[in-house]
């Protein structure tokens, strides 16, 4: 069964019609991952343009408006604190 990723909000920073700042924090199946969202937005009221929307892991940065969100979850799932112990055990050799 695949695992379900969900954000929930920590910060909204507004910066009138300068900018519009949410920041998120990632979670997999229920559990906090240390995992977050970056989103930004231009700031207009009149048809808001998003400037910038990124998954941060420590250092690493996934750019989902250069990749259109493709290989997301992918690139979550790779950096998921309990991968290691979520892969299925080695057969025997």
């Amino acid at each position: 069964m695949p695992r379900r990723w969900t954000q929930l909000m920590t910060m909204h920073l507004n910066g009138g019609s300068k900018f519009s700042q949410l920041n998120y924090a990632l979670q997999c199946d229920g559990e906090a991952t240390g995992i977050a969202r970056i989103t930004r937005t231009s700031g207009s009221s009149t048809g808001y343009l998003k400037t910038v929307d990124e998954l941060h892991a420590g250092d690493e940065v996934f750019d989902v408006l250069a990749t259109k969100g493709v290989g997301a979850i992918e690139w979550l799932e790779a950096r998921h604190p309990k991968k290691a112990s979520l892969s299925p055990p080695a057969g025997p050799e």
